[in-house]
């Protein structure tokens, strides 16, 4: 699979009997083609895979939806000379 085919998701708890965080954890170690980042939150887990095995992922898990990942770059505040004094 091609770097530029893996996308970046959130995979959100947003039912409250959904499939507990343990669960959901196990699901995406046992999917091929998603791995996990990070899980920092019982509620959110950043996962990073194929877009088809996401979507399969989410569906096998009652209660959960994934949510692509934003970033956003900083602007550099800095002030700046245009140019420099006669």
């Amino acid at each position: 699979m091609a770097e530029s085919d893996r996308k970046r998701m959130i995979l959100n708890r947003v039912e409250p009997d959904g499939a507990d965080l343990g669960e959901a954890t196990k699901r995406v170690s046992d999917s091929p083609n998603v791995r996990l980042l990070r899980a920092n939150s019982p509620t959110s887990l950043l996962i990073e895979g194929a877009g088809d095995a996401i979507e399969r992922l989410v569906l096998s898990l009652k209660g959960w939806n994934a949510l692509p990942t934003v970033s956003y770059t900083v602007p550099d505040t800095r002030a700046r000379v245009l140019k420099p004094p006669p």
